[in-house]
């Protein structure tokens, strides 16, 4: 598990690389929203192939790869603290998300 935090052109972010079973990775993102206001954390699992291309297939009710919104909060400013703050509180959580993309994944 490989965390980072950055700033671009949209702000502060945080992203946690977790490697999975059966080429995936399980990513991690906290910034803010490109739509609305607030600051969101998301995770989504990712494959990888032998050419290191990366691919997410979005999908609808329970199809293609795994993607869910973690936590969404408004605080007045998305500083530096508060990314930190808001993604460490989820990475807290690992197994948890660890153990709901294995049953997602389980079920296909």
């Amino acid at each position: 598990m490989e965390t980072n935090y950055f700033r671009d052109s949209q702000g502060w972010n945080g992203k946690t690389t977790v490697e999975m079973p059966g080429n995936q990775e399980l990513i991690i993102e906290t910034s803010r929203r490109a739509f609305g206001n607030g600051l969101s954390t998301r995770a989504a699992v990712w494959r990888h192939d032998e050419r290191g291309f990366k691919s997410h297939a979005a999908g609808l009710a329970g199809t293609g790869d795994f993607y869910e919104r973690l936590e969404l909060t408004s605080p007045k400013r998305i500083t530096e603290k508060a990314v930190r703050e808001q993604h460490a509180a989820v990475i807290a959580r690992i197994d948890a998300i660890r153990s709901k993309v294995e049953a997602y994944y389980s079920k296909a």
